[in-house]
């Protein structure tokens, strides 16, 4: 079959279903099958699963409303484009993952989604966020990737709820003073970008418990790495980092260490004698 070209307001439709009950379902539908698997739908009748139990008492667009985990990504039968508006009636959300999409924007309805604790972006052409996203008050994890966004959309640090960040793109190549401004913070992952400083302010993330910083063409590490005393694991392989700080030594919960792939010959004395109680890998 070819790929199918399925907007999301055909989407919306299917899952009206024009006000039809579930065993009234066009089951052989091609693109409402292959809605359903996007969905991970389970039917006793079709086969598919649900995430959550079934009423047929009620239209499928009343149920649908109950979804609490979304994932939208490419497939033989479906390219998604855009994400519409009426992305916001799915209010109890927590978790969403667009991956290998042609989603270039989000729509400021994203914002309604209260209860979305996960967002994954993976290889999407987004190249911005929408203001609203900043009201996404009880966010913890947040993923993106992409090659064709230059910087991290500002408005990310503006979700003070966040406790994982993982940033990835070819073209990022600065961490900006405001990621001092996510104080929950636990994991910071900056893999596969093209950031080669961190900005003084990394030190006010005194909860950030993974720094994974792998593969990227850093060159050194702040001094201010040593008030990241909650610090369990530094991952600095295949970096440009060619010495350490003597403040390292003030991570006392440090657990990993990750050198390798680094022309690190030397280590601070202080360092050296935290290598006897952790993993370092060099």
């Amino acid at each position: 079959m070819p790929r199918i070209l399925l907007k999301w307001m055909v989407i919306l439709w299917l899952l009206n279903l024009g006000g039809m009950y579930t065993y009234a379902a066009p089951y052989h539908d091609p693109e409402f099958v292959a809605l359903l698997r996007l969905l991970r739908w389970r039917d006793p009748v079709s086969g598919f699963e649900l995430p959550f139990q079934i009423d047929r008492t009620e239209p499928l667009a009343v149920q649908m409303q109950q979804l609490r985990e979304l994932q939208l990504f490419n497939s033989e039968f479906i390219y998604l484009s855009e994400l519409p508006p009426e992305i916001g009636i799915l209010s109890e959300l927590t978790t969403i993952t667009l991956s290998e999409n042609g989603i270039e924007e989000l729509p400021p309805e994203i914002s309604q989604l209260q209860n979305l604790r996960t967002l994954f972006l993976g290889n999407a052409p987004l190249r911005d966020l929408p203001a609203e996203f900043a009201n996404l008050h009880n966010l913890r994890q947040f993923a993106i990737s992409s090659d064709v966004i230059d910087e991290v959309p500002s408005v990310v640090f503006k979700v003070s709820s966040l406790e994982s960040l993982a940033i990835s793109g070819a073209l990022i190549s600065e961490l900006p003073p405001e990621i001092g401004m996510l104080l929950n913070l636990r994991t910071l992952a900056l893999r596969g970008t093209r950031i080669n400083t961190l900005p003084p302010e990394i030190g006010n993330l005194s909860k950030l418990e993974r720094l994974l910083l792998s593969s990227v063409p850093l060159m050194d590490l702040p001094p201010e790495i040593g008030n990241l005393t909650s610090l369990t694991e530094l991952e600095l392989s295949n970096t440009f980092v060619t010495r350490l700080p003597a403040e390292i030594a003030n991570l006392s919960n440090l657990q990993v260490l990750q050198l390798s792939g680094t022309d690190i010959d030397e280590l601070p004395p202080e360092v050296v004698d935290m290598c006897y109680f952790i993993a370092c890998t060099r």
